[in-house]
């Protein structure tokens, strides 16, 4: 299944990309800890801190029974609120 990574803030600026498709299925690794996956995919993420949304949702897994459901996986950077 092809699934759309949007990128922002710093992150985004540090990878130079905002988004890019990947293709995800029951087979892909460590879907249960999008933070390694991603880290795995662009090493400039090793040294940043950031969040994962899953269609809009905070998460840092996809569990098998959601791969079906997945859309959208953003890349949040910290950001604070008040």
């Amino acid at each position: 299944m092809i699934c759309t990574v949007k990128y922002f803030g710093m992150i985004a600026e540090k990878l130079n990309i905002d988004s890019e498709e990947i293709v995800i299925d029951s087979n892909t690794e460590d879907l249960f800890d999008l933070d390694l996956f991603f880290k795995k995919r662009h090493f400039s993420l090793l040294e940043m801190t950031f969040k994962t949304a899953v269609n809009g949702v905070l998460t840092n897994k996809i569990e098998l029974n959601q791969l079906a459901e997945v859309k959208e996986i953003a890349i949040l950077p910290p950001f604070a609120g008040g």
